[in-house]
């Protein structure tokens, strides 16, 4: 016999097409709610305060990769390392 005389159990049906482009609306919104990156002297006060949230934040900025961190990084650095031990004095 021959291979066109058999039907196969196993069909594959075409997929589902994309739509043409993204909401608009929705790509704003994600974009939104991203964290921004604060001011140097936010990270600052907040770091002096004892806020572990900021000190938290202060650090991934800092040991970031993203070339869009750069500027604040060396800002940031720059202020921390002169900070007194014990700044509330």
């Amino acid at each position: 016999m021959k291979k066109s005389q058999y039907k196969s159990a196993l069909h594959v049906n075409p997929g589902v097409e994309q739509p043409a482009n993204i909401n608009d609306n929705g790509a704003k919104c994600i974009l939104d709610k991203r964290k921004k990156i604060l001011e140097t002297e936010n990270y600052v006060n907040g770091i002096i305060s004892g806020d572990r949230t900021l000190l938290s934040q202060a650090i991934t900025l800092i040991e970031s990769t993203l070339p869009n961190t750069r500027l604040p990084q060396d800002k940031l650095l720059n202020v921390v390392c002169h900070i007194p031990e014990n700044p509330k004095e």
